[in-house]
């Protein structure tokens, strides 16, 4: 297939996401766009190297968690799941089971107030949220809130200012008191929620 005249810098940015964001194969990007596969992988490589040199797409990384004046006042954690395709070897490393499919999880640890994303830490689905959080070896500032859903029951004994929804006891129910904390911190987390659909 001949290529096409040269994409305008947004039909390149265009053609990048739709290989990070779609999990779709080169070889369908490049029949929408009427470019060869080697064409669409260069464009790719070419739109992350810019990226990655302009210094504006880095993330502020662990050590911002606990610099002196400069660190957040609360953070939410949470983690995403991407399905994948099978692997060929160690199948049950990344099976999620709530899911019934293979994914890739992700910890997204961001800024409540300004919703910037601070660090990331990936691994395999089957692994639990909480686990995840313990291998990522996240610090978090003393003073510094972090709110989460119940899959980071434990956090505390790590980040004694961490906050997580109370469970309903077996046989009980919880009290009116510990449902307004549940829906409250809800309300407070929810920021979290468009960063990682994006």
């Amino acid at each position: 297939m001949r290529d096409a005249p040269p994409l305008s810098r947004a039909d390149r940015l265009l053609v990048a996401l739709q290989d990070w964001r779609e999990y779709r194969t080169s070889f369908h990007i490049a029949q929408d766009w009427g470019l060869s596969e080697a064409t669409v992988g260069r464009l790719v490589e070419r739109v992350e190297t810019a990226l990655m040199h302009s210094g504006r797409f880095r993330l502020p990384g662990k050590k911002h968690l606990v610099q002196g004046f400069e660190h957040p006042e609360v953070v939410v954690i949470d983690v995403t799941e991407t399905p994948i395709e099978r692997p060929q070897v160690e199948q049950k490393q990344s099976y999620a089971g709530k899911k019934k499919q293979h994914t890739l999880k992700c910890q997204v640890l961001a800024d409540r107030d300004s919703a910037e994303i601070i660090c990331l830490c990936f691994g395999e689905g089957r692994r639990h949220d909480f686990s995840l959080f313990k291998v990522s070896v996240v610090h978090l500032h003393p003073e510094t809130e972090s709110l989460q859903n119940s899959g980071y029951q434990g956090i505390e004994a790590y980040h004694s200012h961490s906050y997580v929804p109370i469970k309903k006891p077996k046989g009980g129910e919880l009290t009116p008191l510990e449902r307004e904390y549940n829906h409250t911190l809800s309300r407070e987390r929810i920021g979290i929620e468009p960063i990682n659909r994006f």
